[in-house]
């Protein structure tokens, strides 16, 4: 600070440029206001040195004289930082709005450069948690085809949650061959992201056959099994588990975390919380659980609470979801509930015209899975899909209502239909098998039971009576149920644990980050 002869002005200095500004003005900011006032006397001081980003301090002192300016995201993050610096708490809370209400993928070339792991409105840790969680669908959307080479090698070194490599593999070939030219050049620097030693043989192969590759002078190393600290890093599709929620009282869930093998890893009682955040950007402890038709669980691992996101009365947290995904690759949507009757015809008329539909409202079923959606007209056995989500898609996801319960594995669909016939289909509903369950269908209901599989890497099919705890697999390969009861009623539970009452919430299969894992796992 230095002393000079003006009271009447501050000369503001941020890095190489002067800013003046007036005293009186300037000590309605807080932080000016305790740094240049001591009890009642006011400091000489009249040369300030700072250091934050020039534009958004011009942003800044152009709004505090003017009263007015411009917040984009381009400067969001910057404009936080400062303004809680300053202890302006309005604006702060604000921009925060601002920020979560706007963000999409297409801003992230300019929002990576300025996260840190301590930046205050998202910090690296939450932002590559949601780059992880929703890799795939980023990397299916015409805004990845867009964005620098440095954004595309930010993400792919992450821990994405994938279920296989060749999903990183085909990513980055995406973009890659969007731009062939000039691209080119950048290849070998990408593919060296690919852990290669994660890869299944088969994909392995297509790998090294790919003419690009070859082109591109790009040479496949793949580490030794037994390597200690292999540098392909961590196995990235190892991230995914089957998750059990159980209901033991008003607002109180246990939530069990099982192996892919069906034993169990952790589990935690979880209390009810209003008060944890609804939008898409959580920390990294937060993770959201997707199950039945739409319903979401939004889990805080750390402090063991829950919150519901799903509902009639509060916006589709899956539309804020594919909206900021896939806004740039479709209509937006702003509302999935209380459409009128004339609405909701406009809709139907656009959406069969955008996927040669001849007649929506005879179609009962869509489902999402292996980044394709899937539309199901059960009556006449037809199957419409497509491989890229839009925005209008989820509607149709919310609005429909299922007539049966479904899950896609591999490429097949698995349906239980209200006479509780068990089906399975291919993808396009040409060939259909259907299976005794040996279901007692004089007692029970469609609405008893839950159907759930993992979308890839695995064989079996699983089937619960949520009234009876009664748990069967189904596998694809023999066609044949066998009992899998211990999920429920694990060995170790006393006679006393198996008569605690409680009411089986779901059984699906879902990413938790390495982070989660780490943080609940027993040490």
């Amino acid at each position: 600070m230095d002393f000079t002869e003006t009271d009447n002005q501050l000369t503001i200095v941020n890095r190489s440029k002067e800013h003046r500004i007036s005293r009186k003005l300037i000590l309605e900011i807080p932080y000016f206001k305790k740094m240049l006032r001591h009890g009642f006397k006011t400091s000489k001081v009249n040369k300030v040195f700072l250091d934050f980003d020039e534009q958004t301090l011009e942003s800044f002192l152009d709004w505090f004289e003017l009263g007015y300016t411009f917040v984009e995201m381009k400067n969001a993050l910057n404009m936080f930082h400062m303004l809680d610096c300053f202890g302006i708490k309005k604006n702060v809370s604000n921009i925060e709005t601002y920020f979560h209400n706007n963000f999409t993928i297409e801003h992230l070339p300019i929002i990576l450069p300025q996260v840190t792991s301590t930046s205050k409105l998202i910090n690296s840790g939450t932002l590559n948690a949601f780059l992880c969680r929703y890799f795939a669908k980023i990397a299916n959307t015409t805004v990845w085809l867009d964005y620098p080479i440095e954004t595309i090698e930010y993400i792919c070194k992450l821990d994405l949650m994938v279920h296989s490599e060749k999903q990183v593999f085909d990513a980055i070939m995406k973009w890659a061959n969007f731009k062939s030219d000039s691209r080119k050049c950048h290849l070998e620097r990408l593919l060296n992201l690919v852990r290669l030693c994660h890869l299944k043989a088969t994909d392995m192969t297509l790998i090294e056959e790919n003419e690009f590759v070859k082109s591109s002078g790009f040479k496949p190393i793949i580490c030794s099994s037994r390597k200690l600290n292999c540098d392909c890093g961590r196995n990235r599709t190892d991230q995914n588990y089957f998750i059990m929620i159980e209901r033991l009282k008003d607002e109180v869930l246990r939530i069990k975390v099982l192996d892919n093998n069906l034993l169990p890893l952790f589990n935690r009682v979880v209390e009810s919380d209003s008060l944890l955040p609804s939008h898409i950007l959580p920390d990294k402890y937060i993770s959201d659980i997707f199950f039945g038709l739409g319903e979401v669980i939004r889990v805080d691992w750390r402090r063991n609470k829950y919150k519901y996101l799903s509902g009639h009365h509060q916006d589709s947290y899956s539309e804020k979801i594919f909206e900021s995904i896939y806004k740039e690759d479709g209509l937006v949507v702003h509302s999935v509930f209380n459409l009128n009757a004339s609405a909701l015809d406009d809709f139907s008329k656009a959406f069969c015209a955008q996927h040669q539909i001849e007649d929506y409202y005879y179609w009962n079923g869509f489902i999402e899975a292996n980044e394709r959606c899937i539309l199901i007209n059960f009556n006449s056995q037809s199957v419409r899909y497509w491989p890229k989500h839009t925005t209008k898609d989820t509607k149709i996801s919310s609005d429909k209502s299922h007539f049966f319960h479904a899950t896609v594995l591999g490429n097949n669909i698995y349906l239980l239909n209200k006479k509780l016939e068990f089906i399975q289909s291919d993808i396009y509903f040409k060939k259909c098998v259907t299976f005794d369950t040996h279901i007692d269908k004089s007692i029970a209901e469609l609405c008893y039971f839950i159907l759930t599989s993992k979308q890839s890497n695995d064989d079996r099919v699983i089937l619960i009576d949520t009234i009876s705890k009664d748990a069967r697999c189904f596998n694809v390969n023999t066609k044949e149920w066998s009992s899998i009861n211990h999920i429920i009623y694990p060995s170790y539970y006393s006679n006393a644990e198996k008569m605690e009452f409680f009411r089986l919430l779901t059984f699906t299969s879902g990413f938790l980050s390495m982070d989660i894992m780490r943080l609940c796992s027993p040490h």
